[in-house]
């Protein structure tokens, strides 16, 4: 993985906003401007800056104002947002950093938190970085390009009966958090996925390329550690915050955010261990492919070194040699070298230097524990829980319609079994 190379400037003051060190598109800040409360949500799209800090001036008490930047080429752009809401210089400087690790800072009146979310291109993987500014009832995001992350906040936001509407923007910023930490599930899935390829094909190659293969596994997933680790003392300070900023309401959801960083730091360790075998495996591998070879090549060494006796024997140039003149001579020395040479071979097959090992396993396919689940019971087992979200949500019973459904489907399952039966009598 390439690492994004930046331009050093000794001497800079600090909270100097240097642009990042990427290919310019030459196009304005995008900005999205939301604000919404329990009854009303006002969302516009490519808003100009004007509107942008007219907004931020205004600061509705009753509403939560989320307003996210898209591209930070514009300094001009991000200078005067950091002026009307009064950010720190140090986390307007590391947001244009594109190498900063992931960090939490607050700060008197607004806290700053930049994430790092895993992007996949088709051929490669690499991590852009999402940065979250709150103070009071605003949120500002700023990324350097579209982030596809924000949809489900969006649709879930458009919900009239969402907890989001009901809740402040510290409970926005849980949900754009958990968002970033689930796109890093599939990546960790395709990492595990590639391990156990790698696992099956390193025990039947031995080609040069699979140390390759290995070494970028392995780059991957220190790479993506890196970016993991900071997340979860992240999420557990801003569960034990202080300041106000997070409300005591948002403190279990950051928490089960905690526990997700906490089983993906487990899967990153086991994949690391796997690859850090299949290193040692494929060097095992290698020698034990050499030593074939080398065995080979004694055995052969080793048959001909008996057939070089009769050869050497007869080959001598003496006058009276009674072997020499018989009629049957030189069948019967080619029939003592072949019986020589087959009976060597036997031996070595025996001792298993030829082959011919037993093999210790009865089966040579790999073991499988199979997860048996019948459909009745998956269906009786969702509907329960539909059932079960719909009473404890709002703290009211669950509708007619909704049990009707899970009963409608509960029975087709019933009748489908009950057909499947009389077809297999």
């Amino acid at each position: 993985m390439t690492r994004k190379q930046r331009e050093l400037v000794p001497g800079l003051p600090p909270g100097t906003l240097y642009p990042p060190e990427q290919e310019r598109t030459g196009q304005p800040a995008k900005l999205r401007l939301l604000r919404y409360s329990r009854t009303e949500l006002f969302e516009q799209d490519d808003i100009s800056l004007s509107a942008a800090l007219a907004a931020l001036a205004a600061n509705i008490p009753d509403a939560v104002l989320w307003l996210d930047l898209v591209g930070l080429e514009d300094l001009d752009c991000l200078h005067q947002l950091g002026q009307t809401l009064g950010l720190h210089p140090l986390a307007l400087e590391d947001t244009l950093n594109p190498n900063q690790r992931a960090k939490l800072d607050f700060y008197p009146d607004h806290l700053y938190l930049c994430l790092k979310i895993p992007r996949w291109d088709g051929e490669k993987n690499h991590f852009q970085q999402v940065s979250f500014f709150l103070q009071n009832n605003i949120l500002l995001t700023l990324s350097d390009s579209a982030q596809d992350y924000q949809q489900p906040v969006l649709l879930r936001l458009r919900q009239e009966n969402g907890q989001i509407r009901k809740s402040g923007p510290d409970y926005l910023l849980y949900t754009l958090i958990d968002a970033v930490i689930d796109n890093y599930f599939p990546w960790l899935e395709c990492l595990a996925g590639h391990a156990d390829e790698l696992e099956e094909a390193v025990l039947q190659d031995t080609d040069r390329r699979m140390m390759q293969e290995i070494h970028r596994l392995k780059r991957e997933i220190v790479t993506t550690r890196q970016h993991l680790w900071p997340l979860r003392e992240i999420v557990m300070s801003l569960a034990r915050d202080d300041l106000g900023f997070i409300q005591p309401g948002t403190v279990p959801f950051l928490r089960d955010c905690y526990d997700h960083c906490l089983l993906q730091l487990e899967i990153l360790d086991s994949c690391r261990d796997v690859v850090s075998s299949l290193m040692d495996i494929h060097l095992s591998n290698l020698s034990i492919r050499t030593n074939e070879v080398m065995q080979v090549l004694t055995v052969i060494s080793t048959i001909f070194i008996p057939l070089t006796f009769p050869v050497g024997v007869y080959g001598m140039n003496f006058a009276v040699m009674p072997e020499l003149k018989w009629r049957w001579g030189y069948a019967a020395c080619w029939l003592t070298m072949l019986i020589i040479a087959l009976i060597m071979l036997v031996g070595f097959r025996r001792k298993g230097w030829l082959g011919g090992q037993k093999n210790i396993l009865k089966s040579g396919k790999a073991w499988r524990f199979p997860v048996i689940l019948s459909l009745e019971d998956y269906v009786k087992r969702a509907g329960k829980a539909i059932m079960f979200l719909s009473e404890v949500k709002g703290g009211s019973r669950s509708s007619p319609a909704d049990k009707n459904a899970a009963a409608d489907t509960a029975e087709a399952v019933d009748k489908q079994k009950k057909t499947d039966n009389g077809q297999e009598n």
